[in-house]
């Protein structure tokens, strides 16, 4: 045996829960084990204008999980009201498997009226043929908000969640409704009867029609007769089966039986729900009425069954949608980090490449600074040795200008740099400067030329004077 699985059911003010230990038998059907069901009470409802009341949802299914003492971690089914989606078989042309998933998303956006961005859809292939080229796809379709703050709230109470149906459609799987065939199915509660028309597993009308103490009940039968009427035009399609619970529905039953409605006549069988579990082993650990049972055991019996076709488990699609979601993030967050990676590194390449430059251009001005230094070395270095060739003929000239100096004449500085002759020096007359400009010409010194000449003091002429050797 199993570990212990859990089943609820939201309706619109109650919470119904299921547990039970399931073992699948060799013929595939499931066999219930330890089955308990309990219900409780939800004030004020726990949807409210479109909104979750979370806190109000998890504090009742808390409360059930301590009476109940169930682990956590327990596999839990969900049952959701129809009210908050859609379920229908679509007849479509065959789609090879690779693009079904984007067809019937595509589906889901055209044929519910959920805004793209809050769809959860589920679906499930009923019917395929290659060779006449059509298919059948059966899409759910809820809202994306209630599913996650519903799933947000059975993770607070650390539940393993494994499926999220309807629960019209659970109903459907409780009573082993065919597909293909008609339904009509009337519960009875103490504020009205809960009318649905199955085709299949799958509602296309679901009312609930208040009946109040002063109420006509022929008027329950009119409106009754008018919604059969509009959705079950082709008479060919008989009600097979009408499953009936409290003494209202079977009334109202027998009546719609003789009003000749399309499709509907006294040749379907009228079956008490209670009638319909009566051989279950299980019956017994049920309340006596068992129709706030129905979505729960449609979600227990389809647990663990050969096939799941016949439901639509909009978890499991979510799941894929969100993993999806996950691929995607995680492949936008690599692409982003290598992006980044070789941004970073082009930057840091370019920054290395402008130090390098930097470093290059450096070097070339050294080198050129170097290069310059040197050809200036080279360039005294033959300069040294051409006068050191003729030293003679270098310093007698020199040593002939001693003998200006006297006489009023002082010499301050003489320097003789490759060929030229400069001379900075004083005399007290204009006239002693006249003589050695002379004696300067009388020594073979040529291109003799003035380059300063001050007087700041009356017996002081400052003067400055070039000439070339040989020249």
């Amino acid at each position: 045996m199993s570990r212990m699985h859990l089943c609820l059911e939201l309706s619109e003010r109650e919470l119904h829960i299921l547990t039970f230990f399931p073992e699948t038998s060799q013929d595939g059907f499931t066999k219930l084990n330890q089955v308990k069901f309990d219900s409780r009470p939800i004030s004020g409802g726990w949807l409210k204008q479109g909104q979750v009341s979370t806190q109000v949802l998890t504090q009742i299914i808390e409360e059930v999980c301590d009476t109940l003492k169930i682990p956590k971690q327990t596999p839990t089914l969900l049952a959701i009201p129809l009210v908050n989606g859609s379920i229908r078989d679509y007849r479509l042309p065959w789609i090879s498997p690779q693009h079904r998933r984007s067809a019937i998303h595509y589906l889901a956006r055209e044929e519910t009226p959920i805004p793209q961005n809050n769809q959860v859809m589920g679906y499930a292939i009923t019917e395929e043929d290659k060779k006449l080229k059509r298919m059948t796809v059966r899409l759910g379709v809820t809202h994306r908000s209630i599913l996650e703050s519903l799933l947000h709230v059975l993770k607070i109470i650390d539940l393993k969640m494994i499926s999220v149906e309807f629960t019209a459609v659970a109903i459907g799987n409780a009573l082993n409704l065919q597909e293909q065939e008609r339904y009509l199915y009337l519960s009875e509660r103490d504020e009205g009867i809960t009318v649905v028309l199955y085709k299949g597993i799958l509602p296309e009308i679901t009312r609930f029609l208040p009946i109040l103490p002063e109420s006509n009940p022929e008027e329950s039968v009119k409106e009754i007769a008018r919604l059969f009427g509009l959705y079950n035009k082709n008479a060919e399609e008989q009600v097979r089966c009408i499953f009936i619970s409290g003494q209202r529905s079977e009334k109202l039953s027998q009546r719609l039986c003789t009003l000749g409605l399309p499709g509907l006549d006294q040749r379907a069988k009228i079956v008490p729900i209670e009638h319909a579990f009566q051989s279950s082993t299980w019956r017994e650990s049920l309340p006596r009425e068992i129709s706030p049972c129905l979505p729960c055991l449609g979600l227990a019996l389809k647990c663990g069954a050969k096939t799941n076709l016949r439901s639509v488990n909009l978890l499991a699609e979510y799941l894929d949608q969100e993993r999806e979601n996950h691929r995607k993030q995680l492949l936008a967050a690599l692409l982003l980090g290598v992006t980044a990676s070789c941004l970073g590194l082009w930057f840091y390449g370019k920054n290395q490449e402008t130090v390098l430059t930097a470093e290059i251009n450096n070097l070339r001005t050294n080198v050129e600074e170097r290069q310059t230094k040197d050809q200036n070395i080279t360039r005294l270095y033959k300069s040294w040795n051409n006068l050191k060739g003729d030293q003679a003929g270098f310093s007698t000239p020199l040593i002939a200008l001693q003998s200006l100096s006297g006489g009023g004449v002082s010499f301050e500085q003489l320097e003789y740099r490759e060929g030229m002759l400069t001379l900075q020096g004083t005399v007290e007359r204009a006239d002693q400067l006249q003589n050695l400009l002379q004696a300067l010409q009388a020594q073979a010194w040529g291109q003799v030329r003035f380059r300063q000449y001050q007087q700041e003091k009356p017996l002081q002429i400052k003067f400055s004077v070039t000439a070339l050797r040989g020249g």
